[in-house]
């Protein structure tokens, strides 16, 4: 995965001017009340690009496209009457319009607020090597989401940054999947069982490297 950031940087590096920026980010999200009760640590990714404003020095603006993964399991499962192995995933997409002021523009250190507004789409997959077993994605509800938060770009080299941030974000109602492990593999081969709704507000702490900025 790293090598693969790296490549598509460097072929950005190529289409960008010193005023924008392709970002590579590694998300780890803290659900946030009645959201924790369902849904464990979710980890995924996320790709931005962001765009100068000419009129206001050290103001961006871009979009930002993720995917992060909240539950995992592997599974025996009865299928026409023969035991089969199900591999269970448990997703959301995330995608926003995101605004970024950093303070000290061409630093070594270049801390940064930011604000960003979209949405989340959850959905589940079921995966298995049998055959004659057809794979299952169901996606259950989106919600609209927004958020705050910070950061500091650690300069590399000319053009090449560190990105560390954490964000809170705040989601509305929505549906998604939840089921425990412990749960009998009847249901949790079900993707119609399990079926949970909340907000979905979340701490994200990210880790990344902004490419031509």
């Amino acid at each position: 995965m790293a090598i693969l950031a790296l490549v598509t940087g460097l072929f950005f590096l190529n289409q960008l001017s010193a005023q924008s920026a392709f970002g590579f980010n590694f998300n780890m999200a803290s659900p946030q009340g009645a959201y924790a009760e369902n849904v464990t640590r979710p980890m995924g990714v996320t790709i931005n690009f962001l765009k100068d404003n000419q009129k206001i020095k050290g103001l961006y603006y871009g979009v930002e496209v993720g995917v992060a993964m909240y539950a995992a399991d592997e599974y025996e499962h009865d299928f026409n009457g023969k035991t089969i192995e199900l591999n269970e995933e448990d997703c959301y997409l995330s995608y926003a319009a995101v605004v970024r002021y950093h303070f000290r523009n061409q630093k070594i250190l270049n801390p940064y607020v930011e604000g960003r507004v979209g949405g989340i789409s959850y959905f589940s997959t079921l995966i298995s090597n049998e055959k004659d077993f057809e794979d299952q994605n169901k996606f259950y509800g989106s919600t609209f989401s927004y958020g705050f938060g910070g950061g500091v770009a650690v300069r590399l080299c000319e053009q090449v940054s560190l990105d560390l941030g954490l964000t809170k974000a705040y989601g509305l109602d929505t549906n998604y999947r939840s089921v425990e492990k412990t749960a009998p593999a009847d249901l949790k081969g079900n993707l119609d069982a399990g079926i949970k709704s909340s907000r979905t507000d979340f701490l994200n702490f990210k880790v990344g490297v902004l490419f031509g900025f």
